[in-house]
């Protein structure tokens, strides 16, 4: 990956941008807690509960401005239920970005996930979605 895509990933870590907090848990204590977690699966299981407890999801306005950034016509509408499917898919493409990531500094033995963990599990989440 470029240089322009790590400081992104970077600014997006530190704020979570696009993110809206519903539950009372925030989400960078969860992923901060669930970065050093000793044993493999219960890392990733704890991964799991802990994003789907704080019921993050998406901005539909985001979504709207993602999806419209790569539309060739600019009248191109798109639904709202469509807006909300398009927000669950990218919380589950995320959720699982996270648990590959942590599993993949478990299996280096690292005490915490960086970007090269998630460097090196995105090529295969990608031909998985």
């Amino acid at each position: 990956m470029g240089g322009g895509t790590r400081a992104g990933l970077r600014s997006a870590r530190s704020g979570m941008i696009g993110w809206r907090r519903m539950g009372v848990a925030k989400m960078g204590r969860a992923y901060g807690s669930l970065a050093g977690s000793a044993s493999a699966g219960r890392g990733a299981r704890a991964a799991v509960a802990a994003m789907e407890g704080t019921s993050a999801c998406f901005r539909k306005e985001l979504v709207s401005k993602l999806l419209h950034l790569h539309f060739k016509d600019d009248k191109t509408k798109v639904s709202g239920d469509a807006l909300l499917l398009i927000a669950q898919l990218l919380k589950v493409f995320v959720v699982e970005a996270t648990v590959r990531s942590i599993r993949q500094a478990q299996a280096e033995d690292l005490p915490c996930v960086d970007v090269e963990q998630l460097e090196k599990v995105l090529p295969q989440l990608l031909l998985d979605f």
